[in-house]
């Protein structure tokens, strides 16, 4: 019997408890995965004469305190059955608010709840069903119809955001669409209150802890067209509220020899195994339970997640592994630093920029035409107040003597780096480098940023003009002033802080890579690391892909082709398997090196794609900025965000325009506009006419390419996860035999 048509999960076992009990988890994981429209489900397990009961939300899973005894207590058992039969859909985990559409003659057509669907459309799985949407827009409800998923591999996640991304249309212009809109669903996680506690009144919320759909808001930049929490019998879809009604299971007692950690020692999501770990809270396990599984033999203890059910409606975009040339890859990019600008300076730091993340969006005007937008913000922190940069602090009048010693002694030291004749330096330089570092690292500094300047930007002093300044150093951007204050900022449950093949080398060890002196601030997420994260996106496309477009996985990764390194000892192969797809330790060691022995330029730019050939001076500029940022901690650091902008502004306009489009730029074009096209027209033909390749595809998931078990193909659509076959036992067939009575709408 199919997952997606069980009610309530139930499994019998006469042997063990730890076998029911894990079981009746796995399918209520597998009701959870292929039921998009399922907000919780709820399990029975029997072993023996007695019965437990489980709840699953995406805040984890609850268990009653102690089996039921069935001989002993027949009665607390019928009243399981019967509350059971006798529940609403939403009481049984239903979201009422989506259904299915069936098109029937002409314009007619029939909404159906899953729960009740007729068998044609039972028949269908999530892949080829299509769903009605209540989406509130401007204050007002409307209605989308959904034409395809993008975006279903979050819905296997027991505890998390398990997001499902619809590409929908306006469902009243059906049949004449003029636009298709992709609609983003997940639970987003609630912050706590300063006890700890999970924070049901959330009154700390908007200000302190912003939704991914009220940062966009905050930002006002078009990325969305529409968000709100979605609401079940008028109350907001609530794990901690409405589901749970309040319950947060507390452990009292645990099995003999067990000791509970304290509460300092408690496992978040953002931990180290965390986000793979299904964890159970047991309410008040009694000591001689049967069924008191593992969860008290982990050294630590998870945590409960509210998370509220919420929807964003916003354009849709085109991952950017599918650019259609080399201009309009860096012209995204572009975009996207400059969204990123915007976002700092709004006091917000996005913390997972990843290929997901980086999307190809077409303007309004003319679709042929497209702008880069960095998306998913569901990870973003912001910050309520902004503070002074940490730098050089004003000297004070009897520091002034030394200080002007010191300026002379810099002075000095630079006029010897030209041969001809010596340096002079304007005095804008000295009072910038006296801002940003202090003055005992500045000649250090000074010396480094003119090195880098001169092996990487072109910059020759022998046949410098006039005095070195700001421009030559590229320290002639508009003064930062202030930064984002995040120190007051207590983390709030279930935080993470990236995707891990993009994370910088600091974000992996938690840790200053290269700490500046004693006086380094505590470690924190910022701007230099998600441009750090950004260049890691681009570093990966020039080594897996070999030009624009779908399908353009290099022959050595792509496991279907005769030049498939299939021994995986290729230096292309092992490079991206070591700084993407390595274990974390790994990844942490490998990153870190590149950093700390500047060997980025050596050890990976010269494994490019020729296709990427001209973008290798941006790499190498862009990693030698970075580097500097790291190692000083001065200019580049508080404006890398900018510096990374201009840098790419810079590559787009000096790229040539061709005068004959390349044959993979036509063909992917044309393939976004057959995209396009079909899914404007589906309803009007639908049934016969098969959907394109998406090259739209919001989900932020990284597919490894060097193990290729892990993952289909690198350009290939999502498809249905493989249903488990095995039969349902007794009690489930006894549950689900009948439909629930009509009275409660069903």
């Amino acid at each position: 019997m199919k997952s997606e048509r069980v009610l309530v999960d139930g499994q019998l076992h006469v042997k063990h408890w730890q076998n029911v009990v894990s079981q009746t988890l796995s399918y209520m994981r597998q009701m959870l995965e292929e039921q998009p429209d399922r907000r919780f489900v709820i399990g029975l397990a029997i072993c023996f004469d007695e019965m437990i009961i489980l709840l699953s939300d995406r805040s984890g899973i609850l268990a009653t305190s102690a089996p039921i005894n069935i001989n002993k207590e027949p009665l607390s058992f019928i009243r399981v059955i019967a509350g059971l039969r006798c529940m609403t859909p939403e009481q049984l985990g239903w979201d009422t608010g989506m259904k299915l559409y069936k098109p029937l003659d002409g314009e007619r057509y029939d909404l159906q709840c899953s729960y009740a669907a007729d068998e044609e459309l039972k028949k269908k799985d999530r892949y080829h069903r299509h769903w009605v949407f209540d989406v509130v827009v401007e204050g007002s409800t409307r209605q989308y119809l959904s034409v395809r998923v993008l975006s279903a591999l979050g819905l296997g996640e027991m505890c998390g955001r398990a997001t499902i991304v619809y590409e929908v249309i306006e469902f009243e212009k059906r049949f004449k669409p003029t636009e298709t809109f992709a609609l983003k669903r997940y639970w987003r996680p609630l912050g706590n209150d300063e006890s700890g506690e999970v924070n049901a009144a959330n009154t700390k919320e908007a200000s302190t802890y912003p939704s991914e759909g009220q940062i966009y808001e905050i930002l006002n930049q078009g990325h969305i067209i529409a968000q709100h929490d979605i609401t079940v019998s008028a109350e907001v879809d609530n794990t901690f509220t409405t589901i749970r009604h309040g319950l947060v299971p507390k452990v009292t007692q645990v099995a003999p020899g067990h000791v509970l950690p304290p509460a300092e020692d408690v496992l978040r999501e953002n931990s180290e195994d965390a986000e793979n770990f299904l964890h159970l809270t047991l309410t008040s396990p009694r000591v001689e339970s049967k069924y008191c599984l593992e969860l008290y033999k982990r050294p630590k203890r998870h945590e409960i997640v509210a998370r509220v059910h919420t929807q964003i409606l916003m354009p849709v975009g085109y991952v950017v592994k599918f650019f259609c040339d080399l201009r309009e890859l860096i012209w995204v990019l572009y975009g996207c630093s400059m969204d990123y600008s915007h976002a700092y300076g709004k006091l917000i730091v996005h913390r997972d920029i990843s290929i997901g993340n980086v999307m190809i969006f077409p303007t309004a005007a003319d679709p042929a035409k497209t702008r880069g937008r960095l998306m998913d913000f569901d990870h973003a922190k912001k910050a309520n107040d902004s503070r002074d940069l940490v730098c050089a602090s004003v000297p004070s009048q009897s520091d002034l003597f030394e200080i002007k010693l010191v300026m002379q002694l810099v002075r000095g030291s630079l006029a010897y780096l030209r041969e001809s004749n010596d340096l002079v330096v304007a005095d804008e330089v000295i009072e910038e480098l006296f801002r940003w570092v202090p003055q005992k690292r500045a000649l250090d500094y000074i010396k480094e940023v003119i090195d880098v300047r001169k092996r990487h930007f072109g910059l020759d002093l022998e046949k410098l003009e006039g005095p070195l300044t700001l421009a030559h150093l590229g320290w002639d951007h508009d003064k930062i002033e202030k930064c984002p204050d995040f120190s007051t900022r207590v983390p709030r449950n279930g935080e993470r802080t990236g995707t891990l093949p993009f994370m910088s080398a600091d974000v992996l060890n938690k840790r200053w890579t290269w700490p500046v002196g004693s006086d380094m601030p505590p470690f924190n997420h910022d701007a230099v690391h998600d441009m750090e994260s950004l260049l890691w996106v681009l570093t990966y496309l020039c080594l897996t892909r070999r030009g624009p477009g779908m399908h353009m996985l290099r022959e050595e990764l792509d496991i279907g082709h005769a030049s498939y390194d299939s021994t995986g000892t290729g230096k292309l192969y092992q490079a991206v398997h070591t700084y993407f797809e390595a274990k974390e330790d790994n990844l942490k060691e490998a990153k870190a090196k590149l950093i700390l022995l500047k060997v980025f330029e050596e050890e990976i730019v010269p494994l490019f794609h020729p296709y990427f050939e001209p973008l290798k001076p941006l790499v190498i500029q862009w990693f030698a900025t970075l580097t500097l940022a790291y190692m000083h901690r001065g200019y580049e650091y508080y404006n890398i965000h900018h510096l990374v902008t201009c840098l790419l502004k810079k590559t787009h306009d000096a790229l040539p325009i061709p005068a004959q489009p390349d044959p993979a730029t036509t063909e992917e074009l044309q393939r976004r506009e057959t995209y396009r096209q079909r899914g404007l027209q589906f309803f009007i033909e639908m049934g016969t006419v098969d959907m394109p390749p998406s090259p739209a595809f919001t989900s932020a998931r990284y597919h490894p390419v060097t193990n290729p078990e892990a993952s289909a193909s690198d350009d290939s659509p999502e498809t249905p996860t493989e249903t488990v076959e095995k039969s349902v036992r007794m009690l489930t067939d006894l549950l689900i035999s009948g439909s629930c009575s009509s009275e409660h709408g069903q």
